[in-house]
């Protein structure tokens, strides 16, 4: 056997356990997803969850609703780099967290809580509500969606 030869079967067998390893990995992420506490076990894909703005929060208050507020300024990079992050949560927890949109530049009810009640120093913040109203958790700046996952599943569990 010549050394060409040898190379393209190196070759091969290299593209073949590529190929095998690409294949299984996608079977495995495939039959993840229909997996309870899954992201497919959250709600249906159909199911659209949009923010809501200050009358939904003081709906979500009356009603003793877990809320995710997000105060932000839509020009603002930082700001726009967090509402992705929520957009996506919105998805997974939607039906169980109330999402807001809290523009202080939009919204002056916004700028006065966020003076206030939250004492919101930077932005973007992310104040985690629970059902009685008070304030669990304050996540300045731009935080991984994963840490803002976590902090939403420990606010329903506690």
């Amino acid at each position: 056997m010549n050394t060409k030869s040898k190379k393209t079967g190196t070759r091969n067998g290299i593209s073949f356990l590529l190929l095998f390893l690409l294949c299984v990995s996608g079977i495995f992420l495939c039959s993840c997803e229909n997996m309870p506490g899954s992201a497919a076990a959250s709600p249906s894909p159909t199911q659209v969850y949009e923010y809501g703005g200050y009358e939904e929060y003081e709906k979500a208050l009356s009603e003793g609703e877990y809320m995710l507020i997000l105060f932000s300024s839509a020009d603002s990079e930082p700001c726009q780099q967090m509402e992705k992050v929520t957009d996506n949560l919105m998805q997974k927890w939607g039906g169980r967290v109330v999402f807001i949109y809290a523009d202080i530049n939009q919204d002056e009810r916004f700028m006065e809580l966020s003076r206030g009640k939250y004492d919101i120093q930077a932005l973007p913040t992310i104040v985690f509500i629970d059902s009685s109203g008070e304030m669990k958790k304050k996540s300045v700046g731009v935080v991984d969606e994963n840490i803002v996952d976590m902090n939403i599943d420990s606010l329903i569990k506690n």
